[in-house]
């Protein structure tokens, strides 16, 4: 009998290891990407793309934990207070002359 395997167990398979990637990358980019633009730009143009691939990942496959309205107001203020409270100012460190690997090292402590 052949093993058949959901996507979700796919995507519960790759999820963490998608997120270590995506999280950690967040760091090169903003060095790499500052210079060039403005760090609230970039956060938004940023945020605007996580809001596009997070919405494919839960609304398509019909997450059961949608189906609860709170969700999404519990979910919209997590987010806004991490990207807020945290990467604002993770890369407004970074666009002032802070280096990457020492941003990533301090907000890991």
């Amino acid at each position: 009998m052949k093993n058949q395997t959901t996507p979700t167990v796919h995507l519960t398979t790759i999820a963490p290891l998608l997120f270590v990637m995506l999280w950690s990358t967040g760091f090169i980019g903003a060095r790499f990407g500052l210079p060039y633009i403005e760090p609230f730009t970039f956060l938004s143009i940023r945020f605007g793309l996580v809001l596009l691939l997070l919405g494919m990942l839960t609304i398509v496959p019909r997450q059961p934990w949608l189906s609860q309205p709170s969700a999404y107001g519990h979910s919209a203020v997590v987010g806004i207070l991490l990207h807020s409270g945290y990467l604002e100012r993770v890369f407004f460190a970074i666009d002032s002359g802070m280096p990457a690997g020492l941003t990533a090292l301090i907000v890991s402590l």
